[in-house]
C-alpha cells in the first residue's frame, strides 16, 4: 500500500515552488546589483513561502526515521480451565517493531495481601512466544508436585493476576523467578489483570498438613 502521508509534504514544497517562480515571472522586480551579478534569476527560491515549506517538510518526515511509538498491549480475555490451566489472550501489533529482539512470556501468580507481587517467587511461567503482530492465546499448565503456586485453601475466595511481560530473547524463563527479574533484565510488564474466584475454581485439592 502507497503511502500518501509521506508525499504530502513534497507534494506541496512543490507546487510552493512553482508558485513562487511564477510570481517571479510575474513581477519581474529585480534590483540594480541583482541584474549586474545575474543572480536575480535565482532570486525566486528564496521566497519566505518556500523557506517555511521546506521547514515543514522535514519536520513531516523526522518521525520516520525515529523509534516507532509503543501503544499499550491490552489482555482482551483472561481465565482458569481446572485443574489450574490459566490462560491469557492479547494482540501482539503495538511490540510488533520489537519482534526481533525481545520475546512474550505469561506470568501467573497468586496474590495476598501480605507478599510483595514483585518480589513474589511463588509463580508459574508459560514457554516464551514469538511477537508476530498477530493475537493469540498464551497458557499456562500449572505443575501440581511440587506445586510452584502458593495455594492457600483456608481462604474462601483466590485472587489470581494474569502479566503479560516481554523480555529480551536472549534470556530464558529460567532467568525469570519474580517480576522484579524481568525488570533487573531489561524487560517490562506489559499488561496485568486480576480476576478473584472461589477455591474451587482451581479445581485442585489439598490436604492440610499434619500438625
Amino acid at each position: 500500500m502507497v503511502d500518501f502521508q509521506q508525499w504530502i509534504g513534497p507534494a506541496a514544497l512543490a507546487i510552493a515552488v512553482y508558485g513562487a517562480y511564477q510570481q517571479r515571472k510575474q513581477t519581474r522586480i529585480m534590483t540594480a546589483q541583482a541584474q549586474a551579478t545575474g543572480a536575480g534569476a535565482n532570486l525566486w527560491w528564496k521566497s519566505p513561502t518556500v523557506g517555511a515549506l521546506i521547514v515543514l517538510v522535514i519536520a513531516a518526515w523526522i518521525p520516520r526515521f525515529l523509534p516507532p511509538v509503543e501503544t499499550e498491549v491490552a489482555i482482551s480475555a483472561y481465565g482458569i480451565t481446572p485443574p489450574l490451566t490459566f490462560h491469557s489472550e492479547l494482540d501482539t501489533k503495538p511490540v510488533v517493531s520489537r519482534k526481533i529482539t525481545d520475546r512474550l512470556l505469561y506470568i501467573v501468580r497468586l496474590g495476598y495481601d501480605n507478599i510483595d507481587r514483585m518480589s513474589d517467587t511463588a509463580i508459574e511461567k508459560s514457554i516464551l512466544y514469538t511477537i508476530d503482530g498477530s493475537s493469540f492465546r498464551m497458557s499456562i499448565v500449572v505443575q501440581l508436585n511440587p506445586m510452584r503456586l502458593r495455594v492457600n485453601p483456608a481462604h474462601p475466595a483466590v485472587n489470581v493476576e494474569h502479566n503479560v511481560v516481554i523480555i529480551p530473547s536472549t534470556f530464558s524463563t529460567g532467568q525469570i523467578n519474580s517480576l522484579s527479574d524481568v525488570e533487573q533484565l531489561g524487560g517490562r510488564i506489559l499488561a496485568t489483570r486480576r480476576q478473584v474466584v472461589p477455591f474451587s475454581a482451581l479445581g485442585i485439592q489439598v490436604t492440610p498438613a499434619a500438625n
